[in-house]
């Protein structure tokens, strides 16, 4: 008798057990499929592609080279490319930065992805250009090799000079070299430096030339077309000389003075 008790309960354990590894299986099958399915959409699913492909910077000399750049750089970095395609929103990434690019000139790169209307936007923000830095020796009379340098004073591109004042050429005799993503000048030197090139702009005097003769004794010279030459020091930030200069530009001998200096802390000289 115990023994028929005891296959019986053997039987019904097996049952259990089969039933509840066949829940198993039947459950990691329908798991399988439902993942498949997902793959299956998200690579063949129309919205998650764009037909269409745009750039604010279109009508720009970047923007002509832009997009083509861009769909290349996004190809050849995606590992998922083979299998989505080159027009899945998935393998665009929300942003890049104008170095991954081979564009320095600009900051930052966004892509706006529109699943509705399936159109991708490149959208760029360019550099905070703060002006260009040119080596000069005196004795060459050659062309200067030059760089944009953005607001941090950091180099990001090579330039030629240029002159008048739409943006601000500085002639630096003092340095030998310079290399790209390097600063114009040690900091905070290079700070302040931007600092002046700042200043000048929200005053109403036009540099002619800014030039550092020697870097030994951390000044600046600018000659102006409508004032005298103001010296001012690298040691400190020259926005304080905002008020001073805009002040003394309204005098009525102010074009007539040899030259403002501001090297001084807390001073300010004039000579007629």
């Amino acid at each position: 008798m115990k023994e028929k008790v005891n296959q019986f309960s053997d039987l019904n354990k097996n049952r259990r057990r089969r039933r509840f590894l066949l829940k198993i299986y039947l459950s990691i099958f329908a798991g399988g499929l439902v993942i498949a399915a997902l793959v299956w959409l998200v690579i063949n699913l129309p919205l998650l592609k764009f037909k269409t492909i745009s750039s604010n910077a279109s009508e720009t000399q970047i923007g002509e080279k832009l997009i083509e750049v861009v769909k290349t750089y996004v190809q050849k970095n995606s590992l998922a490319v083979d299998i989505l395609g080159p027009n899945h929103f998935f393998i665009w990434p929300k942003s890049l930065t104008g170095k991954e690019i081979g564009f320095p000139e600009l900051d930052k790169i966004e892509i706006r992805k529109n699943y509705l209307s399936q159109a991708l936007l490149i959208s760029i923000l360019e550099k905070d250009t703060a002006g260009i830095w040119c080596l000069r020796k005196e004795s060459d009379f050659s062309s200067p090799r030059c760089w944009l340098f953005d607001r941090s004073g950091k180099i990001f591109k090579e330039s030629l000079s240029t002159s008048g004042n739409l943006i601000k050429v500085v002639d630096d005799y003092s340095q030998e070299n310079l290399n790209l993503n390097s600063k114009i000048l040690p900091d905070p030197m290079a700070e302040n430096m931007v600092s002046i090139l700042v200043m000048l702009s929200e005053t109403s005097l036009s540099p002619r030339k800014i030039e550092i003769l020697d870097l030994k004794p951390q000044e600046v010279e600018v000659s102006t077309f409508n004032g005298p030459k103001i010296y001012f020091s690298l040691r400190r930030k020259a926005d304080i000389y905002l008020e001073i200069l805009n002040a003394l530009a309204k005098e009525s001998n102010f074009a007539s003075l040899a030259y403002v200096d501001l090297r001084v802390e807390n001073r300010v000289y004039t000579r007629k």
